[in-house]
């Protein structure tokens, strides 16, 4: 078989363009291993090694984190020149174990007010090769992003550069800055100038996905498997913390979506995984039992199951993956009982809702950080200062928080890159991608509104404390990918290939999932 281009051919009068990368496979399972071995290596550590290491107490995430960090910063320095979706799935991966690290070790700060978390540490290396590495077009040919999102993440910056200056708080202000702004933009600008098409940016989303399974599997199987909640004070902890619930919403829809276009294209053994992958995700996000979440995802299964119905359900193959799906339900139901997990928690909370006390108390945080924003309503009060002027640490809403932290001229920034992203979500620059590629990229989308919908609702992703930081990561990561496609494969878009075109096994099925 001929290793030359093969292209699509488009409309009369349109460009060819390359659809994938024969060598797109490669950078994912090179990250997927990578990923693997250095979260294998740093687990068994913190397992085998005592709390009390260094001459001072230490978590199970912070020993991890003592393996981890280095190994990670310099394989991104070696394999960010020629690898760079391997170096960008490390650093993706970091970011659930420094979540979990940020609760007693960071760079500077205050864990429970405003900090910079440890994935910094790892942000330098891998700004430095996404910056200085090869391009993923080619020089002069790449196809720039619009104006409004250049022009709105400037303005974004620039809006918490200032409100930080004039903060009443400088000190959770300039820690606030870095963590959820400065750091999470940098690392994904970088990225978006090195990937070369959206087969590498999921190996950069498997790393991340893949980091968030492992964590959540270990809280599993350590709290509820093994009945350790020595400190838990609720389910809702044991199950998973809030802040981690809202950024699997992203990798939980693109996992439902893939098993389906696996299922359909005839790999059952991967349809089975990521649908057991998305099973197990919803359950312990069911578990967790918030509201904020749960509504988004009910959402999702609402947009997806019916599309499996309608096209795939009589299919055998996809009843074999539905029917070990339910089989790990059923597994995951089954480790439950006896213990102190209930799953209709999660219908009670929704049935509190009848007795206004949490419609209340949030209007009421609202109405706080609405009076106070409208004292300084151009510039805002700055990140993280919100406890300055409230006994709470956040405005607990992203509308909100965006007023609060950024005032207007923030939200004018984020306004444009969201009327940006809504045309870049649309399904039309899609139309160059296979059928797996599609499925994948409206899974992340229903993943993204998903999580939009969360961040409204409950949380802040301008604020908080260091374990937060993990949401804006999450908003900016999953609104990478249809940047991606947009500069790589739509008309107009010259990636790099290192010498070797993509192929196409065939035309893609019309999109419907």
């Amino acid at each position: 078989m001929s290793t030359g281009p093969i292209m699509v051919t488009p409309s009369l009068g349109q460009t060819a363009l390359p659809i994938e990368s024969r060598a797109g496979g490669s950078p994912i399972r090179k990250a997927v291993t990578m990923v693997l071995a250095l979260y294998f290596v740093s687990g068994v550590f913190a397992v085998v090694c005592p709390p009390h290491l260094f001459g001072f107490w230490m978590s199970t995430a912070t020993r991890a984190s003592v393996v981890y960090l280095p190994l990670a910063f310099m394989v991104i320095l070696i394999f960010g020149w020629y690898e760079f979706p391997v170096a960008a799935a490390l650093y993706f991966a970091y970011i659930p174990l420094a979540q979990e690290t940020s609760l007693n070790t960071l760079i500077a700060g205050d864990p429970l007010l405003s900090g910079v978390p440890l994935d910094a540490i790892l942000a330098v290396p891998l700004v430095f090769v996404g910056l200085l590495g090869q391009p993923g077009y080619e020089p002069g040919s790449g196809r720039r992003l619009p104006f409004g999102f250049s022009a709105g993440a400037s303005i974004i910056l620039s809006a918490a550069i200032l409100s930080a200056i004039l903060a009443p708080r400088k000190d959770l202000a300039a820690w606030g800055l870095v963590g959820f702004f400065v750091v999470p933009i940098a690392t994904v600008l970088v990225t978006l100038r090195r990937l070369r098409n959206i087969d590498e940016y999921k190996a950069v989303w498997l790393g991340f996905a893949l980091a968030i399974l492992g964590i959540s599997l270990y809280k599993y199987q350590q709290r509820v498997v093994f009945g350790d909640l020595a400190g838990v004070q609720a389910q809702r902890w044991a199950a998973m913390r809030s802040s981690l619930a809202s950024p699997v919403l992203l990798f939980l829809a693109g996992s439902l979506w893939l098993a389906k276009a696996k299922a359909e294209i005839g790999q059952i053994a991967r349809g089975i995984f990521w649908g057991s992958i998305a099973l197990f995700l919803t359950a312990i996000v069911w578990l967790q039992a918030s509201r904020a979440v749960i509504l988004p995802l009910v959402l999702i299964l609402l947009l997806w199951v019916p599309r499996v119905v309608w096209r795939s359900l009589f299919r055998p193959r996809v009843i074999l993956i539905i029917l070990v799906a339910l089989a790990v339900l059923c597994a995951i139901i089954y480790t439950t009982m006896g213990t102190p997990m209930d799953w209709s928690l999660a219908v009670e909370r929704f049935q509190r809702l009848d007795l206004g006390v949490t419609t209340q108390a949030r209007w009421s945080i609202w109405k706080t950080a609405l009076a106070r924003w409208a004292e300084r309503p151009f510039v805002g009060f700055g990140v993280n200062n919100f406890s300055v002027v409230s006994d709470r640490r956040s405005p607990h809403g992203a509308v909100v928080g965006i007023l609060f932290d950024t005032g207007l001229l923030g939200a004018l920034g984020f306004g444009l890159c969201f009327v940006v992203l809504s045309r870049l979500w649309r399904k039309r620059p899609i139309e160059n991608l296979s059928y797996e590629q599609q499925q994948f990229f409206l899974g992340c989308r229903a993943g993204w509104l998903g999580l939009l919908v969360a961040v409204v609702i409950k949380t802040s992703f301008t604020s908080g404390p260091p374990m937060m930081c993990i949401i804006a990561y999450a908003m900016y990561f999953g609104a990478l990918l249809p940047m991606v496609v947009y500069a790589r494969h739509t008309m107009g878009a010259n990636t790099v290939e290192a010498g070797q075109q993509g192929t196409l096994a065939g035309p893609a099925p019309a999109i419907g999932g």
